[in-house]
């Protein structure tokens, strides 16, 4: 080279500034309504940009949701924009703390969000997989909507409090963060709550009209009518269209639930051969069922 040429230098790529761009308007928004942001080092980003702590007048609440903050036009889609998931998804659904996605649209100069945690709880409920957060148009975040946003997050919040509180009432378990737990009301109105601490090999059943204590299952109890097991194990023929947990009979919807929750707690689950036993229960009454 030589010693009057000047060297090259780094350039800074336009993804970098649109990238940085969208953090720091949503950032000065959150911050001009007295909250708390706090930013996630490039290096240690795990999908979450941003830490946000709610306020309410002068003081902070104990109110907190992370932010995954995407810029530029190429995450729109349709009626909205697309967060692509990517490797993110079970942190995200999972997490204790909730995570909304922000995408800021430079040509619009506007933000808007959705809330991913609660999307992909939703879809692991449905037992469905979702490959992107749908944000749409109708979801604007402004100093108008701000409000709106916080009361959204912060119900989040309180319902899967509420969620673990009636488990805790219900069974006199208490449950931790890590652990996986779902409550839902039969057709008759009896309770049914379903708890898979973390790393151990079974979960703890509780329904008002089985025992009176919490029932410790695995995957290979449920048998499912149409697949080999319950057709080796259940040979009586008035029960061949019944679903059995063990020795308990339940019907098809109380089944369903069990699928959905071993299912989705399948990585809090120390992991064993049963999972994959479970799994080719689960899709070959599914396809059973849509025959």
């Amino acid at each position: 080279m030589d010693r009057d040429e000047v060297p090259p230098r780094p350039s800074i790529p336009p993804s970098h500034v649109t990238s940085r761009n969208a953090v720091n308007v949503l950032r000065l928004l959150l911050e001009e309504h007295g909250y708390v942001v706090d930013e996630i080092a490039g290096t240690s980003d795990f999908g979450e940009d941003l830490h946000v702590s709610f306020g309410e007048g002068n003081a902070r609440t104990g109110y907190v949701v992370a932010v995954q903050v995407k810029g530029g036009v190429s995450y729109r889609r349709g009626q909205g924009y697309q967060v692509p998931v990517e490797k993110h998804a079970a942190n995200w659904s999972e997490s204790n703390i909730p995570v909304a996605c922000v995408v800021h649209d430079p040509e619009k100069r506007s933000l808007f969000w959705a809330n991913a945690s609660k999307q992909l709880r939703h879809a692991k409920l449905t037992m469905q997989e979702i490959q992107a957060i749908t944000v749409p148009h109708s979801s604007p975040l402004t100093a108008e909507s701000l409000p709106a946003f916080v009361a959204e997050m912060r119900g989040y919040i309180d319902g899967t409090r509420d969620i673990a509180n009636a488990i805790e009432e219900l069974t006199g378990i208490a449950v931790s963060p890590r652990d996986y737990i779902a409550y839902s009301p039969n057709i008759y109105g009896e309770r049914m709550a379903f708890i898979q601490r973390f790393g151990t090999d079974h979960a703890l059943l509780v329904h008002d009209d089985l025992e009176p204590h919490p029932i410790p299952i695995t995957p290979d109890d449920l048998l499912l009518p149409g697949t080999d097991r319950h057709r080796q194990l259940v040979p009586h023929e008035l029960l061949k269209r019944t679903p059995l947990l063990g020795e308990y009979i339940l019907n098809p919807d109380e089944a369903m639930w069990l699928i959905s929750c071993f299912a989705n707690s399948q990585w809090n689950r120390t992991r064993h051969s049963t999972d994959s036993d479970s799994s080719s229960q689960a899709s070959s009454s599914a396809a059973s069922s849509s025959r």
